[in-house]
């Protein structure tokens, strides 16, 4: 195989990587990386793939969209709003009892 061989298929592997790509359906990850929905995650670190797209670090747990830590007293309501330590859900809201909040929905 001469040079131009070698130009002309590597530009058509190019071009087949970019159109496989442009449909959303392959990802690269580095060395140690595992894919996660769109993205990339090290389980080497203790980080997780949740629900086919998030990543939450160590010790986190998923919670809708987003990452929480129960470790530290956060806690899930209606798989989306975090509340930290003491504090309970109000429908969107997080209040503290403790403070003498209340909740009126």
């Amino acid at each position: 195989m001469n040079s131009r061989n070698l130009l002309l298929i590597g530009t058509l592997l190019s071009v087949i990587v970019i159109i496989h790509s442009a449909r959303g359906a392959s990802i690269v990850c580095g060395f140690g990386y595992q894919p996660c929905g769109t993205r990339c995650y090290k389980p080497s670190i203790g980080e997780q793939c949740f629900n086919n797209g998030l990543v939450c670090g160590f010790g986190y747990q998923p919670c809708g969209i987003r990452c929480y830590k129960p470790s530290i007293g956060e806690q899930c309501f209606n798989n989306g709003l975090v509340c930290g330590f003491g504090y309970q859900s109000c429908g969107t809201r997080c209040y503290k009892p403790s403070l003498g909040e209340q909740c009126y929905q």
